[in-house]
Parts: structure tokens; sequence; C-alpha cells
């Protein structure tokens, strides 16, 4: 974070702005946290005992837990399907066998979104098969995997259409925030692109705050690097 000293000059004071910005992206189902208009990969190890994503680990593992016949041990009847989290998990990206004998092998297969270790069993036909409840080991949190639609007012006449494509907040060193919601374009569903993002967050200055206006014209502008299909 950039910091200045005391009895900054304006000019200084607004150049020390640090702009986080959150971006949903509809069709990818994904949120991005971008820092200063850059978005890093991060994961979290071991999210069963992480404060915050334990929850995403309960509803990972109530998920799975749901997929096996029965009543399993650990499972929550009552927990709402709706909130079960299930992140693409069908095709490995990659691969690593961890330990094996000849009739059992524990493997860590890392997903788009997920870092799962699985145990696997030799059947009668002599082929591994997975067996028992999976561990999920890591999670990717950036970009995070969210399945779900914003709300957006069903006319006109409540609001729409509105789809939110960004949220941004910028701190200065005196520790002052500004927040703003940006929206894509009526009609286009789309996010707004990492190099908007980084316009964005190089636009701190506190006279382009007072004249910015998040309308279709402003964002079909060049600072944010939308054109008039909001792409």
């Amino acid at each position: 974070m950039a910091t200045v000293p005391p009895g900054a000059k304006p000019e200084e004071i607004d150049g020390a702005w640090t702009a986080a910005g959150f971006v949903f992206d509809n069709r990818r189902n994904t949120v991005t946290a971008y820092l200063n208009g850059v978005a890093e990969e991060y994961w979290i190890s071991d999210p069963r005992e992480h404060r915050f994503y334990r929850w995403v680990y309960r509803a990972w593992l109530q998920a799975r837990l749901h997929e096996i016949p029965g009543l399993q041990e650990g499972e929550d009847p009552d927990f709402p399907p709706d909130q079960h989290y299930s992140p693409p998990e069908k095709r490995w990206l990659e691969r690593k066998v961890l330990s094996e004998t000849p009739e059992t092998r524990v493997e860590l297969r890392r997903y788009p979104f997920t870092e799962v270790q699985v145990t696997l069993q030799k059947d009668a036909t002599g082929k591994f098969r997975p067996v028992g409840v999976p561990h999920l080991v890591r999670l990717k949190v950036n970009p995070f995997w969210f399945p779900h639609d914003l709300y957006s007012p069903p006319d006109a006449t409540q609001g729409g259409p509105f789809t939110p494509a960004a949220m941004s907040a910028s701190r200065a060193t005196s520790g002052a925030w500004r927040f703003s919601i940006a929206r894509s374009l009526p009609g286009t569903c789309r996010s707004l692109p990492p190099s908007a993002l980084r316009r964005r967050a190089a636009a701190r200055t506190a006279e382009c705050w007072k004249r910015r206006a998040y309308s279709p014209k402003a964002l079909a502008s060049p600072e944010w690097g939308l054109g008039a299909d909001g792409g």
C-alpha cells in the first residue's frame, strides 16, 4: 500500500489510493478480486480449518456425501441442496500418486478450483475405483467459483435491466474509503475485462472521481475500456 508523508500535497494524496475491485463473470461462474487492477491466483490450504472458508468446505463436503446413496456418516439431511458447493471436478488437470499398494492407491487430484485427495481400491476386475469420501486439500479462492446469478430487477419500472459488472473500493493513506459499482451495458450481461480494471485502478485522482458517472456512456469510454456492446 502506498504511503505519503505528513503534509503531503493534494496531488500526492490523490496518487496514494489503493484500489480493490471484484468482478462477477456470470458466463464463467467466477468472482475475481483485483488489487490495483491486478488479479493473482490464490489458494487456501486446508479450508476445513479456515475461519471463513470452513463454511465453503462444509458445503463442498455435504455435496459429496449427498452424492453417495444412503445417509452417510457426517451428512446433514437438513442441509439445503441449493447451498451445496460443487465446482467442476469431472476431469482433473493434474494427478499425483501419494501412495500405492497392490490393492489401494491414494491420489492428489487438481481440478480448476479444488485440490482433492482421493482413495482408490482395486475392484473385482482389477481396476482402481474411488472409495469413501474425498478430502478437500486446497480451495481456489481467486478466482472463486460462484455458480449463482445476481438479482436483476425484472423491468425498467423497478430499475432494470441492471447487471453489476464490478464493485470497487479505494482506500487512501488517511483511511478514507470510496466505493463504486459499475454495471454492464443494458442487454449485454458482460463483465468488465481485466484491462478495464487496470484502467479503473489507475484513475484514482480526486478530479477523476468527481466527474465520474457510471452510465452506459461512461462505461463505453476509453477509460473503462468497454465498447458499445459492453465488451
